[in-house]
């Protein structure tokens, strides 16, 4: 995600594949800080879990601190 000058990134996801069991997929997201205030992350968030859903084929994308504890997500086995 860019500004919309395209001067600097304001934020990215990743996706990365996992070994670990009921899950397909690992998405991460970050944002600058300086646009946490303005609720682009919850907006990333919003819009990357809409395009997952509707352009890829992950049954069951791992968000991790966001939908899934890391708590939860270091307890589970790996496939």
């Amino acid at each position: 995600m860019v500004a919309s000058d395209e001067s600097q990134v304001l934020g990215c996801s990743y996706f990365f594949p996992t070994d670990k069991v009921e899950y397909d997929v690992e998405v991460f997201l970050w944002v600058r800080e300086s646009e946490v205030a303005n609720d682009l992350c919850g907006v990333l968030f919003e819009v990357v879990q809409r395009w997952l859903t509707s352009h890829w084929p992950f049954d069951d994308p791992a968000y991790l601190g966001r939908k899934i504890s890391w708590e939860h997500w270091n307890s589970l086995p790996e496939k």
